[in-house]
This record gives C-alpha cells, sequence and structure tokens, in this order.
C-alpha cells in the first residue's frame, strides 16, 4: 500500500479568470499532448481514428484531400468482396459516378477504396468533406482522371425537392470531366437516377478464404451474430493459429455481452457506482481512483439512518475484494512519474477488457435517469478542475466515449461551458482535448469536427481560441485544409491573433509527429496564401510570412520538427524550397527567415544523403533571378557568423549551387 494516499484536489485550486492570453499559452505548453494520439490515455482497440480499419488499430489520417497509400494497402490487403462488388464495378467504369448504401459497419468505406484503386495504382484518390450538400459538390472543380470519395455522406440535402437535380448536375460535371470518377458512401440510398447499390457485408465463407482459413469448428449462426470487424479479426486469429473459442472469446460481441449479463444481474450500489466511475477513470492507480470513486458515491448514496446503527469504518471495509463476476481488475503497470525508480510499480484499476469500458458507458445511458446522470455530470465536472492531468486526460476520453451515446449531454454540460472558460484553464483545455478523442470514432468525428467549426464563429472569445486549439490536434488531422480555413481568419482578427497563428504552427508539428504525411499541406498553404497575397495585401503578407517563420522554425524536445519532416519525406524539398524562396526576399523578416534555414540545414546536414543539397536547387529555382545573388551572399555571410569556428558543411552547397550568381 502505498502511504502516500492521493486526495482530489479542491476544485478551486486555479484563479477563475481564464484570457486569450492564458488560452494560448496552454496550447503551446500542450503542443505534444495529442500529436502522437497514443500518450497519456490508451485508446482502446475498438477505436477507428479517421477511416482506419479498427480491427488493425491503423489510423491518424485525414478525411479530406489524398488518400496516403498505407491506408489504401490496408483496405486492400485480404480484401473480401461482397456479392454486389462486381456489378459496382462495372457501374463506376461506366457510368462514373455510383452510390453505395447500407448500415454502418457493412464495409462500404473499405469498398469504395478497393473498387478505385481497380481503376488503376497510380491514379489520384481523393477524399472530399461528408459534410457538403450535392449542390455544393457540383460546384467544385474536379481534376481529370482523379476518383473522388465521398465517405459517409452526411445527407445535407438528401431529404429536399432539388436532390435530383442536385444529383444530375453533380454526375454531369464528373462526367464532363476525361477519366474522373465519384463513389458516394452513405446509410440510405440518394436518388435513382444515379446507379446506387445496397452493400451487404461479404460472406463469412469470402472472410474466412480471404485469411485462407477452410475449415471452422464454430456453428455458423454464432458467427453470423459478430460484426463484421469481429468476422474479420476472427479470421486473422485462425490464420494466426489462434484456437477458435478463444478468439470468440475476446471478440467485441462476447464482451458486450459480459457487460450485458453484469448489469442484468443486478449489481449493488458500490459495484454500480464505481463501474460508473472507472468509465471515466479506467487505468488510474488505485490510490487516486479511490478517494475520487467514494465523492461519487457520496453524492449518490444516501446516508445512513440512525435506525439502521453504526457503519463499519471505511477502513475496515474490504472494498478491494470483488467476486469473480466483476468486470474491474487490478493490475500492476509500470510507474511513470519522473520520481519512480526502475522497476517500481503502481495497482492500475482497469476494466478486465479494454472494451468492456464503452459497452458500459452504452448501458448506462440505455438503463439509468437522470437522476443517476446529474451528479455524476458534477463530479465530472469537480474532476476535471484538479491539477493531476492523468485525472483530467482520463476523464476527456470517457467524455468522448459518452459522446457516442450522448453528445447533446456532453455538449451542454461540458462542451459549450468549459470552452467558455466557466470552469477555468484546465477544463478549457480539456473540451478541445474531448473533440481530439473524439476523431478516434468514425461516428462522432464528424460532430467534433462541426462543434469546431461553430466554436470559431462563436460570439465568446475563448471559445473561437478553443476552436483554434482544436484544429491544431486532431481534428486538424482528419481535416487539415478545413482547420487552415478557420485559423487563419482566427491569426488575424486581434482577439484571437495569437492563439490562431500559435495553432497553426502546432498543427504543422501534430501532422508531423502523427506522421501520415499531411504536414506538406500547411506549407503548401502558406505557399498559395504567400503567392495571393504579394500582390494583393502587404500587411497580410508581412503576417503570413512570420507564421511562416515559426513553422519553419518550431522545435519539438530541442529538434527541428521541420528537419524531421524533410528526413522523412526528402520529396518534400521542392515545397520547402519555394516557401524559403517566398519569405526571404521579404527584406524585414530576412535574417528572421536566414535563421530557421540555418537551422534546418544545420540538422539535416548530418548523412551521406544529400539533402541539403535537394532543398538549396529547389529554393534556388524559386528565387528570382535579381534575388539569387544577394541571398547567396548574405547567407553565406549569416552562416559564417553563426558557425566562425567549424563552418557548416552546407555552405559549400550554397556556394557551388549558386556558383553562376557569385562569380
Amino acid at each position: 500500500m502505498n502511504g502516500d494516499e492521493q486526495r482530489p484536489e479542491s476544485a478551486t485550486a486555479e484563479p477563475e479568470e481564464l484570457a486569450p492570453a492564458a488560452a494560448a499559452k496552454a496550447m503551446r505548453f500542450n503542443q505534444s499532448a495529442f500529436t502522437t494520439f497514443n500518450g497519456p490515455v490508451h485508446v482502446d482497440g475498438v477505436a477507428a481514428f479517421g477511416i482506419a480499419n479498427a480491427v488493425s488499430g491503423s489510423g491518424a489520417h485525414r478525411l479530406e484531400g489524398q488518400v496516403p497509400p498505407g491506408v489504401i494497402r490496408d483496405a486492400c490487403d485480404k480484401y473480401a468482396r461482397p456479392e454486389s462488388y462486381a456489378f459496382a464495378l462495372k457501374a463506376l467504369r461506366s457510368d462514373r459516378v455510383i452510390v453505395l448504401y447500407g448500415p454502418r459497419g457493412s464495409g462500404k468505406q473499405t469498398g469504395a477504396l478497393n473498387l478505385t484503386r481497380e481503376l488503376g495504382d497510380d491514379r489520384a484518390l481523393i477524399m472530399l468533406r461528408h459534410d457538403q450538400t450535392l449542390e455544393d459538390l457540383a460546384k467544385r472543380d474536379y481534376r481529370s482522371g482523379a476518383a473522388y470519395l465521398v465517405l459517409g455522406w452526411s445527407g445535407a440535402d438528401a431529404d429536399s425537392d432539388g436532390v435530383d437535380v442536385a444529383i444530375l448536375a453533380l454526375a454531369e460535371k464528373i462526367q464532363g470531366e476525361e477519366g474522373t470518377h465519384l463513389i458516394i458512401t452513405s446509410e440510405r440510398p440518394i436518388s435513382a437516377l444515379v446507379a446506387q447499390f445496397h452493400w451487404e457485408r461479404p460472406t463469412l465463407e469470402s472472410i474466412l478464404c480471404a485469411y485462407d482459413v477452410r475449415e471452422v469448428e464454430v456453428d455458423r449462426e454464432v458467427l453470423e451474430e459478430h460484426s463484421l470487424a469481429d468476422l474479420v479479426l476472427f479470421a486473422r486469429n485462425l490464420a494466426d493459429g489462434m484456437d477458435p473459442q478463444t478468439s470468440l472469446g475476446g471478440l467485441d460481441l462476447a464482451n458486450r455481452r459480459k457487460v450485458v449479463a453484469w448489469f442484468d444481474s443486478e449489481p449493488t450500489p458500490h459495484e454500480l457506482l464505481e463501474v460508473a466511475a472507472l468509465a471515466f477513470l479506467n487505468g488510474l492507480p488505485e490510490n487516486k481512483f479511490e478517494p475520487w470513486f467514494e465523492r461519487l458515491a457520496a453524492a449518490i448514496i444516501p446516508p445512513p439512518t440512525e435506525a439502521e446503527g453504526p457503519l463499519q469504518p471505511k477502513a475496515l471495509s474490504q472494498t478491494r475484494k470483488r467476486d469473480e463476476r466483476s468486470l474491474i481488475t487490478v493490475v500492476k503497470r509500470a510507474a511513470t512519474s519522473p520520481e519512480a525508480i526502475p522497476g517500481q510499480t503502481r495497482r492500475c484499476v482497469e476494466f478486465k477488457s479494454p472494451s468492456f469500458r464503452v459497452h458500459v458507458i452504452a448501458e448506462l445511458c440505455g438503463r439509468y435517469p437522470e437522476k443517476f446522470w446529474r451528479p455524476l455530470f458534477g463530479w465530472l465536472n469537480e474532476i476535471i478542475r484538479t491539477p493531476d492531468p492523468e485525472v483530467r486526460d482520463l476523464v476527456t476520453y470517457g467524455l468522448a466515449l459518452l459522446a457516442a451515446h450522448d453528445f447533446d449531454s456532453v455538449r451542454e454540460e461540458f462542451l459549450q461551458p468549459w470552452s467558455a472558460g466557466e470552469y477555468g484553464l484546465r477544463a478549457w483545455t480539456a473540451a478541445a482535448n474531448v473533440l481530439s478523442y473524439m476523431c478516434f470514432d468514425d461516428t462522432v468525428a464528424p460532430l467534433a469536427h462541426r462543434t469546431a467549426i461553430r466554436w470559431s464563429r462563436s460570439e465568446k472569445v475563448l471559445r473561437r481560441c478553443a476552436a483554434a486549439f482544436a484544429f491544431s490536434h486532431a481534428v486538424g488531422v482528419l481535416y487539415p485544409a478545413d482547420a487552415l480555413r478557420h485559423l487563419w481568419p482566427l491569426s488575424e482578427r486581434s482577439e484571437t491573433a495569437e492563439n490562431g497563428a500559435a495553432a497553426i504552427v502546432l498543427l504543422y508539428v501534430t501532422l508531423t509527429t502523427a506522421g501520415t504525411g499531411d504536414n506538406k499541406v500547411v506549407l503548401k498553404d502558406l505557399i498559395s496564401r504567400m503567392r495571393w497575397l504579394r500582390q494583393t495585401d502587404m500587411a497580410r503578407l508581412g503576417h503570413t510570412i512570420d507564421i511562416a517563420v515559426n513553422v519553419l522554425g518550431v522545435q519539438l524536445e530541442e529538434r527541428s520538427v521541420s528537419a524531421e519532416h524533410l528526413r522523412a519525406q526528402s520529396a518534400d524539398a521542392p515545397i520547402f524550397g519555394e516557401l524559403w524562396a517566398l519569405s526571404v526576399v521579404n527584406r524585414p523578416r530576412r535574417r528572421a527567415v536566414f535563421a530557421a534555414i540555418f537551422d534546418i540545414l544545420a540538422e539535416i546536414d548530418d548523412g551521406d544523403e544529400d539533402l541539403p543539397g535537394a532543398a538549396i536547387t529547389a529554393l534556388r529555382a524559386a528565387l528570382p533571378v535579381h534575388e539569387r545573388r544577394p541571398f547567396a551572399v548574405e547567407f553565406v555571410r549569416y552562416a559564417m557568423s553563426r558557425a566562425p569556428e567549424d563552418t557548416p558543411r552546407f555552405v559549400s552547397r550554397i556556394t557551388s549551387t549558386f556558383k553562376r550568381e557569385l562569380r
């Protein structure tokens, strides 16, 4: 037993007032909290992120723009075709616009990715935002030879009288571009004027065959009850040599049935509240969990009456002893605090299966009334103001899971007041983090996106700042281009300028750390914006270059993020070259740009590969002819002043690349 028992901190431990400047500071302080998406909080294996496969756990990919090759590769690996696949492919090739409709979990998105792959491996595959109307989709431009996907179309104008007119206009737009194709996936039919296919999941036999599993000693009816994700995992487990019954016992349906059976057994109030508390604090050390649980129990369970006599002292109650039917266990985990010594462990309270958590929340929502939830919500509002970041992170993830079942309550009770600063800085930060965790679930990721958009237009300054924070993290990973569209106006309004500018930089950090390859979206957006503004608005151009300098110079753990970008994606060197060229010609900011270029080149100039050479060559090509010599002369002089004792190798690369100008 740890002698230093952890007690919940007072809810008034932080100042009541929250200013935008403090919010901006919090954004920078928390810049690495959600960039890896697997940090302090364990994300259950059943969660999917973006268009990720919920079984494999791969994810962290955007929902707009070009589909990353890895996503296509994963979707096409061991794919089992449903019966309508061949008909849909034929219609896609002839009509070039098709709709796949059916319930969630039927494999529409994976089917769409496989269908577009059939059009050719070298074809650009581009995702469009699902929340656009058909009319909006018909108005946009399309590239010849590209394949487009609208995955999980929201049906924004599905019930309008003009849906047939809109879908025809969209089809004509697609068919007017040579070699362009479009697939829309939806939960219901859209219009009979285009080819539509009711998408059913593949047969059990085809799934097993895809994994080269021939015989299964399990009743077919038992397997058919499972979801498509369960069946794919079952087949994969068998292909890896797992026993069929062992595999069945670990599937999501089996875990859901265990949770339902536990609730049906009428648990005691203590057992019920312990499970409810763990739904929001799963994995917390025992000495932290118990005091918070006691607070929740005190808020809901009435005190004993005099007639019931004195109670046994709590210190003498065997509350840690649980029977076999309990959903809860205690696991020893490695202690992670800075003060911990090697080999130190701590007792953590957890559900026996990670997926129990989502099913517990579903059962709590479906069984218990407002009188149960009201004190629980008050308890969560108290917890979120604790100084302990581990506790707050667990709560934010729990609320993201609750949003899948009762988003209205999560929004009204937590997201709106927290984002407005009503519960202080810690809750304000947590509001954006809840949206980040919602992005791990396809069913609520669109709600996180729409919430961030609504916040960005709020009359409340702090709520607009919260939008900037959200767009700089997981919401921005799913929708990077849209995040930038909303962040630029925030960066140009005086009340939110610091937050908006910081968020653009943090979005670049987040995308680089996530490893999706989408960090180039930020750099390309800066380039496009600078090209336009240099012809129209010099003041806004200066503002944009300032942000570009901060993007190029940002560090994470004392390492240049741009250098990490170039190491991982050397093909992006021309993008850096053009961004440097557009920035360095601005005389007032020239020295700051020099510093950013120097730091990046110095960090990547440490291997056999000539990464600096590719970027320097691109820089020279992008510079106006009359700017090349001044740049080369001044930058070499600057580099020598930065390292007078040991001239960096890349300086000679500068002189050789610009040798014509330096004659």
